[in-house]
């Protein structure tokens, strides 16, 4: 295992990248939970450790949702980014109080690229359903 360290050099790039949407893993499998979110979303990187990313996609729920967050990677582990998004969702009827409406939310990621093509993976806590 390689030490985490922080990106020293933060520098100014400007990079868009597109987002077809995603795929999840549900652990709670029994409840019919989509995992192929189709979408469609952006991430515009203004430094080489920041961003802000927004889109579009069809929620575990079966529903259209909407994000708009802001992201920070200072953290490399090896070839991993190690990061954190804050923003807020919109389409999650079941989540507490919320009723569908945007909520915000804070959401551990981990970051892969080579070359033109990138992965994220989040890690988002189950709801009650």
């Amino acid at each position: 295992m390689q030490h985490v360290q922080t990106d020293q050099q933060p520098g100014s790039v400007r990079q868009l990248w597109l987002n077809p949407g995603f795929y999840a893993f549900h652990f709670q499998r029994h409840k019919n939970l989509n995992g192929n979110a189709t979408g469609f979303g952006f991430e515009y990187r203004f430094s080489k450790t920041e961003g802000f990313t927004a889109g579009i996609y069809h929620s575990s729920n079966w529903r259209t949702s909407h994000y708009l967050g802001y992201f920070w990677q200072p953290w490399m582990l090896g070839p991993v980014r190690l990061s954190a998004v804050v923003g807020a969702i919109d389409g999650y009827p079941y989540v507490w109080m919320w009723n569908g409406n945007w909520f915000p939310a804070i959401l551990p990621v981990a970051s892969m690229e080579y070359h033109r093509v990138g992965l994220n993976i989040f890690l988002i806590p189950p709801y009650k359903i």
